[in-house]
């Protein structure tokens, strides 16, 4: 027999399985859509009951407020829920039980909503969202909405992880462009560039390429938190690059991700865990190349020889100045930009991570055959209490080998010789002219194969 209870008062005409002013009795043969439907419920409590630990009530009468009875059962003459607490403990209605026990419903803007009701949004998405008010249809599920709150443990939604830029679209070459204008390229890689002054433009190149025209452009901190609905960090999570989250809640900390495909569900605490790095306010920040913060390098740099710059923007790779030259013009100080093929560069050389000072700040950590990734230019030490520091190549590490035998890990002595070695020197005997370089191609590739990924750590005020 299907039970139905009545909500309100002085209506008529509306059926119980549809309309919302009637709730199903606990026990009956009721529809499998009712809210909370992931928690085993005993009932509707009353002063009259006997409760054993670990059952569930619901108290007051239609509510949706849900209590589980403590250990240390059986209890006798409790008071109420919301009072007694040493017997009772609040429960949360589970997002992902509820919504798989009401036959996974995707949101529709004609239905009737009321609390607890758990739906996806958008559809195969994976975000799950919990109804937070009775009686409301048409609004759409949103980290901004009032009817709406997220499910932790769920996908986490976003327009765009960098929904702090005001991004065109993606760049292609049929494209005239005007400055300020802001563009992702390549399509999915969440590079983004800005437009130089002096447009417009036309048949303009890549923006990877074309450096008098475009500009990278970091994905902003806290504008990008803000727009995404201030999100704060919740564990077992995963978080699409440049998805910037709040740890621990109101404390004004910001963490962006390291690498541009995110952070997985496995992920771990931001301010601990190397795949997050701070962006904003004063909390820790651990990473690959722990304590160095550099700019990107542009065009309209002014260069200083041994200024360390990160080129292109988000590649993790960085360079060393070691030679400036007179531009075409016959201006001072001109710098080419850093060649990252390999190839051999008068201007730069790839900058090398500082083995034992990012060892020491990431806690000395030991080679550990279980950590299933380490990324690149992680430092550890092994044997354990040798002293002796490998560095993991630019890529990571997956599934990594002992150092010393897993040739992807770089004795931190060899890789800081090799850096040493390879300076160019401009010879004694040439005029202005261009350098001679004094090194090996080998040795350079060598180098880029040690240049760290990561991304640069940009602190907003």
């Amino acid at each position: 027999n299907d039970l139905w209870v009545a909500l309100d008062n002085q209506f008529s005409g509306a059926e119980p399985s549809t309309d919302m002013s009637w709730e199903p009795c606990y026990g009956s043969n009721v529809p499998a859509t009712t809210p909370c439907a992931g928690l085993d419920i005993v009932g509707v409590w009353d002063a009259s009951m006997n409760v054993t630990s670990g059952e569930i009530y619901e108290y007051p009468a239609g509510s949706e407020d849900f209590y589980q009875v403590n250990p240390g059962s059986p209890f006798w003459s409790v008071n109420a829920p919301d009072v007694d607490m040493d017997v009772w403990s609040p429960i949360d209605c589970p997002c992902k039980e509820t919504w798989v026990a009401n036959g996974q419903p995707v949101w529709d803007a004609s239905t009737l909503y009321s609390v607890n009701d758990v739906v996806e949004w958008p559809a195969t998405s994976g975000t799950l969202w919990i109804a937070l008010d009775n009686w409301f249809s048409g609004s759409e599920p949103t980290l901004s909405a009032l009817d709406w709150d997220h499910c932790d443990g769920s996908a986490m939604p976003y327009s765009s992880p960098c929904a702090g830029l005001d991004v065109i679209g993606v760049w292609d070459a049929s494209m005239n462009v005007s400055s300020g204008e802001i563009y992702e390229y390549p399509s999915g890689s969440q590079d983004y560039y800005q437009v130089n002054q002096g447009s417009p433009f036309w048949n303009v190149n890549a923006p990877d390429v074309d450096m008098d025209v475009w500009s990278p452009i970091d994905c902003p901190c806290k504008e990008t938190w803000v727009a995404n609905g201030e999100p704060v960090w919740v564990a077992g999570t995963a978080y699409p690059g440049d998805y910037v989250v709040e740890h621990p809640a109101n404390t004004g900390n910001l963490y962006i991700p390291l690498e541009s495909g995110g952070v997985s569900v496995g992920g771990g605490e931001p301010g601990i865990d190397i795949h997050w790095v701070l962006c904003n306010g004063n909390g820790p920040s651990p990473g690959p190349c722990d304590g160095l913060s550099v700019a990107v390098w542009d065009n309209t740099t002014a260069p200083v020889i041994g200024d360390v710059y990160q080129f292109p923007v988000n590649s993790g790779n960085y360079y060393q100045i070691v030679f400036i030259h007179d531009d075409a013009s016959g201006g001072p100080d001109w710098v080419a930009d850093p060649i990252v093929d390999g190839g051999l560069d008068e201007f730069w050389t790839p900058y090398v991570c500082p083995c034992e000072e990012t060892w020491e700040a990431n806690g000395q950590p030991v080679w550990d055959s279980s950590v299933g990734f380490y990324p690149g230019n992680s430092v550890v030490e092994w044997p354990a209490g040798s002293n002796d520091l490998y560095l993991a190549e630019a890529g990571g590490i997956t599934g990594a080998g002992a150092p010393g035998v897993d040739v992807h890990w770089m004795l931190c002595e060899d890789a800081e010789d090799t850096a040493d070695e390879a300076v160019p020197v401009k010879e004694a005997d040439e005029s202005d002219g261009l350098p001679s370089i004094g090194v090996v191609s080998t040795m350079l590739s060598v180098l880029v194969a040690a240049a760290f990924v990561g991304r640069r750590q940009t602190k907003e005020a």
